[in-house]
């Protein structure tokens, strides 16, 4: 009896942790499909925004857009102008604006099977992305097909073939450049790609933990101005004066800059502005430097990468400090400038910006982004914040030196011998799909064959199981 006992009790362990795993692949299910759903939404609002652009240029009639916009949004994929449905005409899974039947099981196995090689062979989506560089088509399969493919690096597993796939790219890209900033001219996607990978559960998280006290001290502060433009202080003081006394004053109203820095009290409130925006300035980068230990792998990961490679390829000791640029644009520029710009419209705070606040939030950006990467202000104004910005120029090489540097690997980090025993699962992983991301893919990936597949010799091995297509609408 005892031991029937304990036979039943260990029965309903291992019925607690099947009913745990159902729960976390639910759960992950949730979220990659909610963060489709917010993409979609995101290029809803854009392709909205365009619309209405051309409204106001009389290119579009106001029917056309009533077509599109559904109140209860019923339509809001119709929207979507700018997402995979571009260029439907021409792609092989849209006849007459519909969908194409299921494909048989042959057909979904074949599928599974491509989407294990493009998951686990970088080399191949790596090749296309370089390929294509700034193509409306690759832009779209980067933004809409690649992150799918790798789960938005919600588990282990995604994430590390999702930085595999990072590292494979930036050794593309550097068979073309031949100086460090050409890279960041040359706009490849799969900086494109790094951006939209910012923005997952971690890295926006991160983003949240070191901005969201920094911007909340600044527009907390009550009537704080940060503007460094002498006309617009002018002006604004003008303003201020006429409504306190009610009557139109003697000033001047056309003004260059030059003619308002004549007044005393312009000189005064740029000198107070000047002053305030730099110990802002300040408390920033101590934050940045303290959250170093605290910022994602993934990011720490993909800027070491690019380091590496850079140094690779540019030997010469004198190149670091341009190196360190390159790596700090995509640290900085792409990843934790844009939340301070706008950190509503990423998640960083829930207020409701004034005017006045955006206006400061972007004052402090842009002499972030001047330390950032060394320039000077030409303003004849602005010059003497220029010490300033060289003394911070030197604190952001130091802060982006320490970001890149002593970064464990990928195999150490995830506790992995190789790549073969991250991917060597037991159950086979699951893919969540939209039918349309899925023949997008196919469309892609037929058209440029030849270039992604330069041999022949593709075998996908039979014992790794290949993913689970879960299609969903």
């Amino acid at each position: 009896m005892e031991a029937l006992l304990d036979r039943l009790r260990q029965s309903d362990e291992g019925s607690d942790e099947v009913d745990v795993e159902l729960e976390l692949e639910g759960l992950k299910q949730q979220a990659v499909l909610l963060l489709r759903e917010n993409e979609d939404r995101m290029k809803a609002v854009k392709a909205l925004e365009l619309k209405i652009s051309l409204l106001i240029k009389n290119r579009l009639s106001l029917e056309d857009i009533a077509a599109d916009l559904d109140l209860n949004g019923s339509s809001q994929k119709d929207l979507l102008s700018g997402g995979v449905t571009e260029g439907a005409e021409n792609h092989p899974r849209m006849e007459n604006g519909a969908m194409m039947p299921p494909a048989p099981a042959k057909s979904l196995s074949l599928y599974q099977h491509l989407f294990y090689l493009l998951q686990t062979e970088p080399r191949y989506l790596a090749r296309l992305i370089h390929r294509h560089k700034g193509t409306n088509e690759m832009q779209n399969f980067t933004g809409n097909v690649v992150l799918s493919l790798f789960g938005f690096a919600q588990s282990t597993r995604e994430e590390f073939l999702l930085l595999s796939l990072f590292r494979e790219a930036f050794h593309e890209e550097m068979e073309d450049i031949t100086e460090p900033q050409a890279l960041l001219v040359s706009n490849p996607i799969i900086l494109d790609l790094l951006v939209k990978y910012s923005r997952t559960a971690n890295e926006h998280s991160f983003l949240v933990k070191l901005l969201k006290p920094l911007v909340l001290s600044v527009i907390n502060v009550k009537d704080l101005d940060l503007d460094l433009d002498p006309i617009s202080i002018y002006y604004n003081r003008l303003a201020t004066r006429e409504s306190s006394t009610g009557e139109k004053s003697d000033a001047p109203y056309e003004v260059n800059a030059m003619t308002a820095l004549e007044d005393e009290g312009v000189r005064e409130a740029l000198t107070r502005h000047m002053s305030n925006l730099l110990k802002i300035a300040d408390k920033f980068l101590a934050a940045f430097f303290a959250s170093i230990s605290l910022m994602p792998f993934g990011i720490r990961y993909i800027a070491n990468e690019l380091y590496r490679d850079l140094a690779t390829k540019f030997t010469d000791p004198k190149d670091e400090e341009r190196l360190i640029k390159v790596v700090g644009n995509v640290i900085f520029f792409r990843y934790i400038n844009p939340a301070i710009v706008v950190p509503d419209a990423f998640n960083v705070i829930t207020e409701q910006l004034s005017l006045v606040q955006r206006k400061n939030l972007t004052s402090i950006s842009r002499i972030l982004l001047n330390m950032s990467m060394g320039q000077l202000v030409t303003d004849f104004h602005l010059v003497p914040m220029n010490p300033y910005i060289e003394e911070g120029q030197k604190k952001f090489f130091e802060f982006f030196r320490r970001v890149v540097h002593k970064v464990p690997t990928l195999e150490s980090y995830f506790g992995v011998a190789d790549v073969e025993e991250m991917i060597a699962v037991s159950e086979p992983p699951v893919v969540y799909i939209s039918p349309e991301e899925i023949f997008y893919a196919h469309w892609v990936l037929k058209e440029e064959v030849a270039l992604v597949v330069r041999t022949l010799s593709i075998q996908v091995s039979s014992s790794s199981p290949s993913p689970t297509l879960c299609a969903y609408r």
